[in-house]
């Protein structure tokens, strides 16, 4: 009976062979992805929580993030254009992206502080490009004889326009890969292969009213159905992540 018990005791404490009481379970990440929904022209970041079980099981929650935005000046207003007007001529450009996926790895086989480990995961992406345009219209109130225009010659009116390009993808993502651990810091590199499905769209919004006036005078919106569509791909992914536990 009492070698039975120490079996059992011995058995039940298995899972914690080689934790040290000092083991830390809940740690937060930085990453870096060579992919996305998009393709290889977005390469996000990526922030993430993750949860040790124990030595073999992970899980983590993790948020893509991508930005980009490019402002140019538009200088091909009139001559007799005011300077104060000059700065409302631009369009911006914006490339963002965002997202939340949930993962999980197994680890099969360890050297020293190195963990080979293989896994699987699944997230959503959210993808937006976007274009901006800002610019005055000038419009000739009446007849202009024998003489160049001047500024009090024109009815003023902001016009405003945006167009948007939006990609939204779940996507699942085997992956495989290597991982460095100490007590604190663990640093990973894996492969993994992306299972994409998204959803394609596109429309147009503009707006426009007098220069002077408070309220806008009208807008108009357009879509373009030879854009929206939906889409299936596969492609390779590495990613590098550095995670400090607490």
């Amino acid at each position: 009976m009492k070698k039975k018990m120490i079996l059992l005791i011995w058995l039940t404490t298995i899972p914690f062979i080689g934790f040290s009481q000092d083991f830390r379970k809940i740690g937060i990440g930085f990453g870096y992805h060579t992919t996305s929904i998009v393709g290889d022209s977005v390469r996000p970041f990526e922030l993430s929580l993750r949860y040790r079980i124990n030595n073999k099981h992970t899980l983590q929650v993790y948020a893509p993030l991508w930005l980009k935005k490019d402002n140019q000046k538009i200088e091909h207003w009139a001559d007799f254009t005011k300077d104060e007007h000059k700065k409302m001529y631009k369009q911006i450009y914006t490339h963002s992206l965002w997202g939340i996926g949930l993962g999980y790895d197994y680890t099969f086989y360890s050297y020293s502080q190195f963990n080979f480990f293989t896994g699987i995961s699944t997230d959503f992406q959210r993808y937006e490009y976007r274009n901006d345009y800002y610019d005055i219209n000038y419009i000739q109130l009446g007849p202009i004889d024998n003489r160049l225009p001047v500024y009090d010659d024109f009815y003023k009116k902001i016009e405003t326009s945006y167009y948007w390009d939006r990609k939204t993808g779940i996507s699942i993502i085997p992956n495989t890969g290597i991982r460095f651990v100490t007590e604190k810091i663990a640093v990973e590199a894996k492969l993994g292969l992306y299972f994409s499905k998204f959803d394609m769209e596109a429309f147009y919004l503009g707006k426009e009213k007098g220069l002077f006036d408070e309220e806008w005078m009208g807008w108009w919106k357009s879509y373009y159905p030879d854009k929206s569509k939906q889409e299936y791909t596969i492609r390779p992914n590495i990613s590098i992540a550095l995670s400090y536990y607490l």
